[in-house]
């Protein structure tokens, strides 16, 4: 394909205008890929970690190993890295299924949750579908103000009025 001279002064031009935000970039890059690199050394990853297991994950060193390298790279305590989970919503879906029982309470204090999550939820869809609310899953939210800011009277007055029905306080932004 052939562009057109004007087409390349173009991007030569835009190229060194960015020049230096992409160096800071260049340089983000790199000093993640030491830190990951540096995670892959000190858990040993080994050619053994990448062959095949029983499909139950019981001492799935590979998996087990992936995991904490994530931890340590997040600097989080633990970490769950699965490639079946390809989005945000897939993965708080599995946390809320977790961490929720029938008669508990999700409450959201932030307002109504994305879109993607009212399926999950309940607040949308065909009952039966196996939402949080079909399985007996309560939902409640405390919207926020004009400003953007929490309605500290309502969470606590919910709170208050729920104790231990409320499992799970949600913030979503």
């Amino acid at each position: 394909m052939n562009f057109s001279q004007r087409i390349t002064d173009l991007a030569a031009e835009a190229e060194r205008a960015l020049a230096e935000r992409f160096a800071e970039v260049d340089a983000i890059s790199f000093a993640n890929t030491q830190k990951i690199m540096r995670a892959f050394g000190e858990h040993r990853v080994s050619e053994a970690m990448f062959n095949p297991t029983s499909g139950y994950g019981y001492d799935d060193r590979g998996r087990d190993t992936l995991d904490r390298i994530w931890a340590d790279v997040m600097c989080a305590e633990s970490a769950f890295v699965r490639h079946s989970i390809v989005n945000g919503t897939q993965a708080l879906t599995i946390g809320l299924f977790g961490l929720l029982r029938p008669g508990d309470i999700m409450f959201s204090i932030a307002g109504k949750p994305y879109d993607t999550l009212d399926e999950v939820i309940g607040n949308t869809g065909h009952a039966g579908d196996g939402s949080l609310r079909d399985f007996g899953v309560e939902y409640m939210q405390a919207d926020l103000g004009e400003d953007g800011s929490f309605d500290f009277g309502r969470t606590r007055s919910v709170l208050e009025e729920y104790k231990e029905k409320i499992k799970v306080v949600f913030i979503q932004r």
